[in-house]
């Protein structure tokens, strides 16, 4: 059976009116039952075995109790150069104890152990202590001879301190520490303590001034 060209939309149109009506009979039949959506019950307060209801508790927010500082407001400075008077109570003047007086028998009492104690520090004109001074004891010098003479480009002296020692110095030299040669030339030799010069010639003779 041939099928004419003018048929063939009209048979496509009736498969899918009969595709369409199998859907919806298939769906209507075959769907699940409808749920309902219901709001879940308020949860009664549990009981315990004794009979004792447990209450939930919920949390709450605390709730801010200082206020914070408004910081639109432009904070009121204070002028340096302002005597502030602060505030007085009116209890200062009777907090304030009256001076408590001496009694009369102490002060005697002082008076009379005064009396009896004798003065530490003297009169003045009534004590002159006399101060004396010591002179200071030099010690002696020791015996120097002059035993010889080197003349050249320094001049040098040969000095016998003692009975033991000898040195042999040039000018600008110390003998012991103390005593300094000041000249030595070939007539003697010339030594300096302090302020006092002592003059040494060959032989032994000694000269001090």
């Amino acid at each position: 059976m041939k099928l004419d060209k003018k048929q063939l939309p009209q048979l496509v149109v009736l498969g899918v009116l009969v595709l369409a009506c199998i859907g919806y009979v298939s769906f209507t039949v075959f769907k699940p039952p409808a749920v309902e959506m219901k709001p879940p019950e308020p949860k009664q307060a549990e009981k315990t075995d004794l009979g004792v209801a447990t209450v939930r508790l919920t949390s709450q927010p605390i709730q801010p109790t200082a206020a914070f500082p408004d910081l639109s407001v432009p904070i009121a400075r204070r002028d340096p150069f302002t005597v502030q008077v602060l505030p007085t109570s009116a209890t200062d003047g009777a907090g304030k104890l009256a001076p408590v007086k001496p009694a009369a028998g102490a002060a005697k009492v002082a008076t009379m152990a005064s009396s009896k104690v004798p003065p530490l520090i003297p009169p003045i004109g009534s004590f002159t202590p006399t101060l004396s001074v010591l002179p200071a004891v030099q010690n002696p010098d020791p015996d120097f001879v002059l035993t010889g003479v080197i003349l050249g480009w320094e001049n040098v002296a040969i000095i016998r301190v003692g009975s033991s020692e000898r040195h042999v110095v040039k000018q600008g030299q110390f003998i012991n520490g103390r005593y300094q040669v000041l000249v030595v030339t070939s007539d003697g030799v010339v030594l300096a303590c302090g302020s006092r010069r002592i003059h040494l010639k060959l032989g032994g003779v000694r000269n001090a001034s």
